[in-house]
């Protein structure tokens, strides 16, 4: 069964918001000395992102780059002011929108890249206030996310920093497949991408589409969830497997994310410091594998927690806000 606390649920907010989950400029009070809230985004657009951004210069707030943000998680003194911005699943729009919107205004930011979906193509393409850039749909286009080409630009550049967001952004089957419903191409064409069963060819990975119609449908759910993945049957029997062993789900778990940690070690030529679990759900097998993987904080959900960063934070624990909240910041 999926925990509570990995599902959707009505009562979360309101739980939170007894647990004292969120934090004090939800109710127009400035951010306590050593508070950073932390903000996340997906894909961008500009007319989408600028108001957010616009906001909180209008504000008095900067938000804090890769390293200045470490330097405050391993005991610095934390910015008066300070925001972390977040991008998960470093979207082509990572490049083409977020990076030159937040460079014209002097911010900085982190995408979560995942290293099995980045675009094998090359080069770099065009994006916003560069001639050719069309700037329509492209996060949800034949090429959604960014390339290699451009992650690595993104570094260089020093506006926007990429780290880890797993390598396969998978939701694998927990259990065996619902009775006498299989997947049809419009159900799979409906789901987000991100959200669809992953498969695998070769050394790539895409989302499932109408190539996979008429297999059966197994509930899906994280693969950094505490519930063992079902193994189907070899036959493909809908009704017949197994649950994966304690130690075939911990190797799974460690596998995936040691994967995109030398992805990106080997891609952009550095250590990547920080993990964001995908849909933030982190079991405690997960929160062992990342801390064991050298990484030196992560972002998941809990409960209880706090939905912003705090010096008493758990590192491997961390929480964010979506960016909806950003214009409930306080003036400074």
């Amino acid at each position: 069964m999926i925990p509570w606390t990995e599902r959707p649920s009505r009562w979360r907010g309101p739980l939170d918001l007894l647990a004292g989950a969120y934090p004090s400029f939800l109710l127009g009070r400035r951010p306590p000395r050593g508070v950073v809230p932390v903000f996340h985004f997906h894909e961008a657009t500009p007319e989408g992102l600028a108001p957010y951004l616009d906001a909180l210069v209008a504000k008095g707030y900067h938000t804090l780059g890769r390293s200045e943000f470490l330097a405050v998680l391993e005991g610095g003194e934390t910015p008066e002011g300070a925001v972390l911005l977040t991008f998960d699943d470093a979207y082509t729009s990572a490049w083409t929108v977020v990076a030159p919107l937040l460079a014209e205004r002097g911010l900085r930011a982190i995408t979560f890249a995942i290293p099995g979906r980045v675009s094998r193509e090359e080069g770099c393409r065009p994006r916003w206030g560069d001639a050719g850039w069309e700037g329509r749909g492209e996060d949800r286009g034949e090429e959604p996310f960014a390339r290699w080409d451009e992650l690595r630009a993104l570094e260089a550049e020093g506006v926007v920093a990429v780290e880890s967001h797993s390598y396969a952004h998978a939701r694998v089957p927990v259990g065996p497949a619902l009775e006498g419903e299989s997947w049809t191409a419009a159900e799979l064409e409906a789901l987000p991408l991100l959200s669809r069963p992953v498969v695998r060819e070769e050394d790539r990975l895409r989302p499932g589409d109408a190539r996979e119609e008429g297999r059966p449908r197994h509930p899906l759910h994280s693969r950094f969830s505490r519930v063992p993945a079902w193994i189907p049957a070899p036959d493909g029997s809908a009704d017949a497997g197994r649950r994966e062993t304690a130690e075939e789900q911990r190797a799974a778990i460690a596998g995936d994310i040691r994967a995109c940690r030398d992805s990106l070690r080997r891609e952009l030529g550095r250590e990547p410091a920080l993990f964001c679990f995908p849909w933030t759900v982190a079991g405690p097998v997960a929160v062992e594998e990342v801390r064991a993987a050298g990484y030196r904080a992560a972002f998941a959900d809990f409960f209880p927690g706090r939905r912003y960063y705090h010096p008493r934070a758990d590192r491997y624990r961390l929480m964010r806000l979506k960016h909806e909240w950003i214009p409930r910041l306080p003036a400074l």
